[in-house]
């Protein structure tokens, strides 16, 4: 403001009218977009100062009626809890209705007036592995099983080519429009076991509990 009132002196010694003008115009707009500069960062200052304390009342009571809590849709432990052990045994029922198709159709030899029937012959194809145990644990595959993550790449070599009326023409148990289903099948089973954790971890709103206690600790922190 010194300097383009220093300028605006010397150009009305000099008679320039036009630029006067511009000098002046530009002088208000500086002193309100200084205003409104001011005004935005005493807004945004005591928005970040009051979410800040929030998050501290809600990380050190979570389970408190809070400001915070009535904003994040957070859900209680014990639906989480329920949620992922339905999600696991979804994903057990899915593998076994897989095996059930291999071990009755895929590794069989039935005869030529079974519905079933497409000349499948070859190697054994291996089953899939559970991934969790009657209790719902976790639990390691077998040597003559196939995990979800690799059972889609395992597959492909046990599967046949197929001639114009449907049969296997060259060794194999599946023909390539039944691997597809398979593969569909595990497809979804591998997104319910590494998609579903993380999405509960935001429904349950730990992944803000995690971000923010550290900083709620620190010796530096202050409000204001």
């Amino acid at each position: 403001m010194l300097f383009l009132a220093v300028i605006g002196r010397f150009l009305s010694v000099l008679r320039h009218q036009h630029a006067i003008h511009i000098f002046i115009v530009s002088g208000w707009l500086l002193v309100a977009i200084t205003f409104i500069l001011c005004g935005a960062f005493v807004i945004l200052n005591n928005a970040v100062s009051d979410t800040c304390m929030a998050m501290e009342e809600w990380v050190e009571n979570p389970h408190a009626e809070t400001a915070l809590s009535n904003v994040l849709p957070c859900v209680d432990q014990k639906t989480t809890n329920q949620t992922l052990s339905q999600s696991k045994g979804i994903i057990n029922d899915m593998v076994t209705v897989v095996n059930t198709f291999i071990y009755t159709y895929a590794n069989t030899y039935p005869s030529h007036s079974d519905p079933y029937y497409y000349n499948q012959s070859g190697p054994l194809m291996p089953a899939l592995c559970y991934p969790y145990d009657s209790e719902l644990r976790d639990t390691q595959c077998g040597d003559q099983q196939v995990s979800i993550t690799n059972a889609s790449l395992v597959w492909q070599n046990y599967t046949c080519e197929v001639s114009a009326s449907g049969m296997c023409i060259t060794p194999g148990r599946v023909k390539p429009e039944i691997y597809t289903q398979l593969v569909a099948a595990v497809n979804e089973s591998y997104a319910l076991q590494h998609y579903t954790p993380p999405l509960l971890s935001l429904q349950d709103c730990n992944f803000v509990r995690d971000e923010q206690s550290p900083r709620v600790i620190a010796p530096h922190w202050t409000t204001t």
